[in-house]
C-alpha cells in the first residue's frame, strides 16, 4: 500500500511538470502599453504641463481663472476659456490690451465648445466637411488618427530657423483662414490651415483648432512641445499668463462675506422657528380641568347629528328616556293613555308648556322640527330629574309607548 501511495505521488508530481512546461511553452507573454489616467493637480489643471514647460524654459507662468485683470504690456496671454467674453467691455479691453503690443493665443479646448474668436481679428474659422456615411450595409467607422502631422509653409517665418514639420496629437476643429492680413507663422495639413498667427497692432493674435494640442496629454506626446512653444513664440524671461474656464467666488462663500450678520439673525429665527414648532415632552400649556357638558352643548351637538343624517331613532330614543324618568318620578304615569294627558302630568310636576311638550312626543316630520322636539323631551326629563331621584323606584318598571 505505501509502494502505490508513492508511485501516486509521484505520477502527480510529473504531470503537474509536464503542464507547467507546456503553459510556458504554448503561452506568448507580450507587452502592452496601458493608458494611465492623470491625478492631482494634473486632473485639475488642462494647462498643468504647459505651465511646467513655460517655467522650464527660463519664462514665468502665472495662472488665472477670469479676465477681470489683464497681463501687463508685452506679455503672452493663453486663452483656453470659451466664455472669456461673456461680461460687457471683456472684449473692447482685449483688444486694446493686444493693440498696445500684448501677444494672445487662443487654444480651443478638447471638452467645451468651439472657442469664440473675437470679431477684430482678421481670421475666421471654416468648419471641416462632415464625412459622407456609407451607401449601404452596416459599415463600420474609418479609425481616425488623431496624431498627425502638420508643417510650416514657405510663405511664413518659421518658429526654429528652419521650416519644418511636426506630429501633433489633437483632434482637427476646422480651418482657418486669414482676412486682409500677411501671416505671421502657420501650421497647415491636407485639410487646411489649423494654426495662425498675424499681427495685431503692436502685438500679435494666435489661432489654433487643433483641440487639446496644449492641453497635458498633447504637449507630452510626439513633438507637441515644440509646437507649443513655436505657437507662443516662447523666449527665455516671456511673462505667459494662462486662462481657463472662467471660475467665480463660489456664491455660499460671497454671501457669507458680504453679509454674515444678516445671515446669522435669519439662521437664529429659523432655529427659533423650529423650537417653538417642535415636539416636546409635555403640552404647551394647562390642559382644562374635565367637566360635566352643559345642557346646551348637548342640544347643539344632537342638532348637529340631526342635520347630519335621520334622527327619528334620537328622537325615541329621547322620549324612551323622558317616559322612564316620568314613571320614577309621577305616580299612576304608566296608565295615563294619551301624549297629552302624559305632558300635562309631567309639565304639573315639572316645567314648560304641556302642548309643547305634546308636540314634541309625537313624531315630527322634518329635521329642524325634529331637533327642536328632541331639545323639548330633554328639558322636560332633566326637570323632573330630582323628584325621579327621590321617589323610590320599583322592583320591575314597564312603560307603554303608544
Amino acid at each position: 500500500m505505501k509502494t502505490r501511495g508513492v508511485l501516486l505521488t509521484l505520477l502527480a508530481g510529473a504531470l503537474a511538470v509536464a503542464a507547467a512546461v507546456w503553459l510556458r511553452d504554448a503561452i506568448e507573454w507580450v507587452d502592452v502599453d496601458v493608458r494611465t489616467f492623470p491625478k492631482d493637480k494634473v486632473a485639475r489643471d488642462r494647462f498643468y504641463v504647459a505651465k511646467a514647460l513655460v517655467n522650464a524654459l527660463g519664462a514665468t507662468a502665472v495662472a488665472r481663472r477670469s479676465l477681470d485683470a489683464l497681463p501687463p504690456p508685452g506679455a503672452t496671454l493663453v486663452l483656453g476659456s470659451s466664455h472669456w467674453n461673456m461680461f460687457p467691455g471683456r472684449d473692447d479691453a482685449l483688444r486694446h490690451w493686444v493693440e498696445g503690443g500684448g501677444r494672445l493665443v487662443l487654444a480651443e479646448n478638447a471638452t467645451f465648445g468651439a472657442l469664440a474668436i473675437p470679431e477684430w481679428l482678421p481670421i475666421r474659422r471654416v468648419e471641416a466637411a462632415r464625412p459622407a456615411a456609407p451607401a449601404s450595409g452596416p459599415a463600420a467607422r474609418p479609425r481616425v488618427d488623431y496624431c498627425h502631422v502638420v508643417s510650416e509653409p514657405d510663405t511664413v517665418q518659421p518658429a526654429f530657423t528652419l521650416a519644418r514639420s511636426y506630429r501633433v496629437c489633437a483632434s482637427g476643429g476646422g480651418r482657418l483662414r486669414e482676412l486682409a492680413a500677411t501671416p505671421q507663422w502657420a501650421l497647415e495639413d491636407l485639410g487646411g490651415t489649423r494654426m495662425l498667427r498675424v499681427p495685431v497692432g503692436r502685438g500679435s493674435a494666435t489661432v489654433s483648432v487643433l483641440r487639446g494640442a496644449f492641453a497635458n496629454n498633447g504637449i507630452v506626446a510626439d513633438d507637441g512641445a515644440l509646437v507649443f512653444a513655436a505657437a507662443l513664440g516662447l523666449r527665455s524671461g516671456d511673462e505667459v499668463w494662462f486662462v481657463d474656464e472662467e471660475a467665480r467666488t463660489p456664491f455660499l462663500r460671497a454671501l457669507w462675506a458680504a453679509a454674515a450678520p444678516a445671515l446669522l439673525l435669519a439662521l437664529a429665527a429659523f432655529a427659533l422657528a423650529l423650537w417653538r414648532g417642535g415636539p416636546r415632552f409635555g403640552p404647551l400649556g394647562a390642559e382644562p380641568r374635565p367637566a360635566r357638558r352643559s345642557i346646551g352643548e348637548q342640544i347643539r351637538r344632537t342638532a348637529a347629528f340631526i342635520a347630519a343624517g335621520d334622527g327619528r331613532a334620537l328622537h325615541r330614543a329621547s322620549l324612551h328616556a323622558l317616559e322612564a324618568t316620568a314613571a320614577r318620578a309621577i305616580p299612576g304615569y304608566a296608565a295615563l293613555p294619551s301624549f297629552d294627558e302624559r305632558a300635562a302630568a309631567i309639565t304639573r310636576h315639572g316645567d314648560g308648556d304641556a302642548a309643547a311638550l305634546a308636540a314634541a312626543m309625537r313624531k315630527p316630520g322634518r329635521a329642524h322640527a325634529l331637533a327642536a322636539a328632541i331639545a323639548t323631551l330633554e328639558h322636560a326629563r332633566r326637570a323632573l330629574l330630582p323628584k325621579a331621584r327621590a321617589a323610590r323606584s320599583p322592583n320591575s318598571l314597564q312603560v307603554r309607548i303608544p
